[in-house]
């Protein structure tokens, strides 16, 4: 509801969300699974709901159990390594 706190500050993404992240990012950029993402952070819970939150802010796109990072969440890496 309107007026009410997640409990995270605006703008400020979970440990969950930078670790998919730099996993769709890796070198190669190839689709992750949902399940394979999920191994890697441990949890499947934390995967899904960071991949729902990369989603909804454009830095993820998924087709059925598939992701990859988007066009903007590599072209904001490329200009934060300059």
């Amino acid at each position: 509801m309107h007026g009410e706190s997640s409990g995270t500050p605006a703008g400020v993404g979970s440990a969950a969300e930078a670790a998919v992240l730099a996993l769709l990012l890796s070198e190669g950029r190839r689709p992750w699974t949902v399940g394979e993402l999920a191994l890697e952070l441990g949890d499947e819970l934390d995967a899904v709901d960071a991949l729902a939150a990369l989603q909804g802010a454009g830095l993820a796109h998924g087709w059925g159990d598939f992701v990859i990072a988007s066009r903007a969440a590599a072209h904001a890496e490329r200009l934060l390594r300059c």
